[in-house]
């Protein structure tokens, strides 16, 4: 039931959170199962740990990515975006223009499923421990010096995984 997820918030009192939106059924960007989940979560972002985003179709995941991306989120650890490609053709992949631009300095593992970032640009990779990016299509993939920039970007990471039929790096080539 809908109302389960503003009873969890209240009982959890001051409890970090790690918040998963469902956004597979019944929840496009005009839908109000959305913005009814945004509307108890986003007052709570001091307290978010851990947000994980997963959704049928790109224009939901952008949507998202819109009301993300000028927040600030200071106890934020892990990110995952997932676009399960389940959605119609077409649907398969999707730029996300700006996450956390105010910050997320704790932020260390972030996954991004079909989801690509302004590569170059993106404060969001600074400093992580795990970058995991999976099925890479046309409009997310990256250059090898954009690859580049993101392992320049992260001097701590430990943890890099790249999944997908399309991963082939070569210098200024795409993979």
């Amino acid at each position: 039931p809908r109302f389960w997820s503003q009873l969890a918030i209240a009982r959890s009192e001051i409890a970090p959170l790690d918040i998963t939106l469902d956004c597979c059924v019944d929840t496009t960007p005009d839908s109000e199962v959305l913005h009814q989940l945004l509307d108890v979560v986003l007052p709570e972002i001091d307290r978010w740990e851990g947000v994980s985003v997963v959704a049928h179709h790109c224009y939901t995941l952008a949507y998202v990515g819109r009301l993300f991306s000028d927040l600030h989120a200071p106890n934020l650890r892990s990110l995952r975006l997932a676009l399960t490609g389940k959605g119609p053709p077409g649907d398969q992949s999707v730029i996300v223009p700006n996450l956390f631009q105010r910050g997320a300095p704790r932020l260390s593992h972030v996954y991004l499923y079909s989801v690509g970032l302004p590569w170059e640009a993106s404060m969001l990779l600074r400093g992580l421990t795990c970058l995991d990016l999976r099925w890479m299509w046309n409009e997310t993939k990256l250059t090898y010096h954009q690859f580049r920039a993101i392992l320049a970007a992260c001097p701590d990471l430990k943890e890099l995984v790249l999944r997908g039929l399309y991963i082939d790096l070569q210098a200024a080539v795409h993979y």
